[in-house]
């Protein structure tokens, strides 16, 4: 969170116009959703996994030094049907987890919760193949990853009272915080020792 703040700083009016971009773009999916159910469903699960790849990668960009433009948000539908699929899978397995209960939903969510970053940095692996890499680049630090979660939920509820204005600071935060623990475990993972049997 510390990594977070000082790429943060002096850049916050950015990430939140980004933000507020990527925001809009997913209300005008679900008030189609609204108005047209069938047709309006269709478009937001269409549209949200390119959408959620794109600021992925626009705050993976910022967060490594990068200037990336707000054409970047919408670069999700370069590559429509992975990302299409991609969202499919996660979300359907962290679903169950949380249908057959609680703990199981929380666990594969963090198991799940770097496929987009993966992504972006392999592109040329299969969505079964970044689901696999995200669940092996978490295994040891999900406790770790939680707990980084939990620190931004009396936020959230402070972003509650701005009349939701404080969420396009507060969002951006948690994805640069999260792309910094990424890249530690990541870094981790490479310098890691190997074990010969």
């Amino acid at each position: 969170m510390t990594q977070a703040r000082e790429t943060l700083t002096g850049k916050w009016g950015t990430v939140a116009i980004a933000t507020l971009v990527y925001f809009l773009a997913s209300v005008v999916a679900n008030i189609i959703a609204q108005f047209i159910p069938i047709l309006g469903c269709i478009v937001v699960l269409v549209v949200t996994g390119p959408l959620i790849f794109g600021y992925s990668a626009y705050m993976l960009s910022f967060s490594r030094g990068g200037t990336p433009d707000i054409p970047v948000l919408f670069t999700g539908f370069n590559c429509f049907v992975k990302t299409l699929f991609l969202y499919i899978l996660v979300a359907v397995i962290t679903l169950v987890g949380f249908i057959l209960l609680v703990i199981p939903g929380i666990m594969a969510a963090l198991a799940l919760s770097m496929v987009w970053f993966i992504m972006l940095d392999n592109p040329q692996m299969g969505v079964i193949d970044v689901a696999t890499a995200s669940y092996n680049m978490t295994n040891g630090s999900k406790w770790k990853l939680f707990c980084l979660a939990c620190r931004f939920i009396g936020w959230a509820i402070l972003c509650i009272f701005t009349l939701g204005i404080g969420f396009l600071f507060l969002f951006p935060y948690m994805q640069v915080s999260l792309v910094k623990f990424y890249d530690e475990i990541k870094s981790g993972e490479a310098t890691a020792p190997s074990h010969v049997s």
